[in-house]
């Protein structure tokens, strides 16, 4: 089965990438958050273009990320560590994220949850994140009960309980915002960071811990996919793949992804309990 997987899109999604996925369909796409910037009356423009290229139910799921339905203020509050200002602002982000769950009629947004597709199962993970710790805690207190990477280890061993009951036979695909730990710990590593004087894995240790436990009790994991730590122009050398313990990583931020009427997206193949994945170009 393959799949188009989209990374930080950043509002850089248009009606040229409307016309291509008419004539190359996928069964189902992957967004891993970060729809737009600052303006989210933009935003709510490149949601509706987002929501119009599914085909069917159960084929659109995005990720949310730490500019999708926070604002300025929050994310301030968030990198400052001011709960106080993070609620103050909170009514207003759950507006936003309302208005976003709406306009995206057609596909899933949100996280902690999971989806039986024919040939695997999805696992939404935590959404908002983007390093460090649990981000945003009164948002995500409010909307899933989490407040720490304790809260949020416990939530994925109970979707994973749930999995296994219910479709052991099936692969798991975990779709992120900011990747797991343990993927390399140099800037250009998958979730290395290039913006701290030493070099740190940015990854989520409670999403590391989840991959953990879903193969201790016997789940298949052929693929990760995430973005949130951006490959660009300036930083060309960040690495989008890597295989390991039969796990295949994907970074899928290229930022922007549009580059002189260049299109770019990544096709993840399924098949069984491996994965592969290739950057696919389109357009000038």
């Amino acid at each position: 089965m393959k799949i188009a997987v989209f990374g930080d899109i950043h509002n850089s999604f248009s009606q040229a990438d409307l016309e291509y996925f008419e004539g190359h369909p996928y069964p189902v796409y992957l967004f891993v958050g970060d729809l737009g910037k600052a303006s989210f009356s933009r935003t709510q423009k490149t949601i509706g273009l987002m929501n119009r290229i599914a085909q069917k139910p159960d084929s659109l799921f995005v990720m949310p990320g730490n500019h999708d339905g926070p604002g300025f203020f929050m994310l301030a509050g968030e990198l400052f560590r001011w709960e106080w200002l993070q609620k103050l602002f909170l009514p207003r982000t759950l507006r936003h994220i309302r208005r976003i769950t709406e306009i995206l009629s057609n596909g899933t947004f949100g996280g902690y949850s999971f989806f039986p597709l024919p040939e695997f199962t999805l696992l939404l993970s935590r959404p908002y994140s983007m390093g460090s710790r649990v981000n945003y805690p009164p948002l995500m207190e409010t909307l899933y009960g989490v407040r720490n990477y304790r809260d949020s280890v416990r939530m994925y061993k109970k979707i994973l309980d749930q999995i296994r009951h219910e479709h052991p036979e099936k692969p798991v695909v975990i779709l992120a915002h900011n990747g797991p730990k343990g993927c390399g710990h140099k800037k250009d590593d998958l979730w290395g960071s290039d913006f701290t004087r030493k070099i740190r894995d940015w990854g989520e240790i409670d999403l590391k811990l989840a991959i953990q436990y879903g193969k201790k009790i016997g789940l298949k994991i052929p693929a990760v996919v995430g973005g949130h730590m951006h490959r660009t122009p300036v930083q060309p050398d960040r690495r989008d793949i890597l295989l390991k313990e039969g796990t295949l990583y994907l970074n899928a931020a290229d930022v922007p992804r549009v580059i002189q009427g260049k299109h770019t997206f990544y096709e993840l193949e399924i098949s069984g309990g491996t994965a592969r994945a290739q950057k696919i170009e389109f357009g000038q």
